[in-house]
């Protein structure tokens, strides 16, 4: 059975990406993430599941140019989408390391970061009464 992936407002989608708001306004109007992963139609919105990309471009500006880190994004994307949620894909044990033949990257951390704040994020939404 496949579920609804989660979307969220830009402001969720910064903390649980782990960046500041600015930085998923940037992703979403620049196209930075492969089709589908954020939307304009009907308020801005990012899949749960492009937060571990998120983060990690932003992380990596430091050492990597903006092309390595958008290869690595797009090899990593097919493998994210496989799975139903972020916190799945964070359960999986999968291995989350990208090599290339000069690099390698480890997308883990971005991956269990983002949902641990995921689940933090639903927690607090729990909390709120309107």
């Amino acid at each position: 059975m496949k579920t609804n992936p989660e979307r969220l407002r830009p402001t969720e989608a910064a903390f649980v990406a782990g960046v500041a708001l600015r930085d998923v306004n940037r992703v979403i109007d620049e196209d930075i993430l492969p089709a589908g992963l954020c939307s304009r139609d009907e308020g801005r919105s990012v899949l749960a599941l492009a937060c571990p990309l998120i983060g990690f471009y932003f992380a990596g500006a430091d050492r990597l140019t903006a092309g390595e880190r958008l290869v690595a994004i797009r090899r990593t994307d097919a493998r994210l989408r496989r799975f139903p949620s972020l916190a799945r894909a964070a359960r999986a044990g999968a291995d989350w390391t990208r090599r290339d033949a000069l690099l390698t990257i480890d997308f883990g951390a971005f991956v269990t970061g983002a949902s641990d704040r995921l689940e933090r994020l639903a927690l607090a939404r729990a909390r709120v009464v309107s």
